[in-house]
């Protein structure tokens, strides 16, 4: 199965469980910085997991 992780992050820790997630799942598991650029073509993937850290009670502009 090929997975998208999908984060933001302020201070690295989302990227950090993002790579982590990568290497959980393994082969076939791409992540992709928000804050790096725009969101890669959804289709060649069959789940998405989104991520990002949530200051004040409110999840990232750029996850939203």
């Amino acid at each position: 199965m090929k997975t998208l992780v999908v984060y933001a992050t302020h201070t690295g820790c989302a990227r950090k469980a993002a790579e982590r997630l990568r290497d959980l799942l393994g082969e076939g598991t791409a992540i992709s910085d928000l804050g790096e650029g725009p969101v890669p073509d959804l289709a060649p993937f069959d789940a998405v997991v989104v991520g990002g850290s949530i200051r004040a009670g409110r999840v990232q502009r750029r996850l939203r």
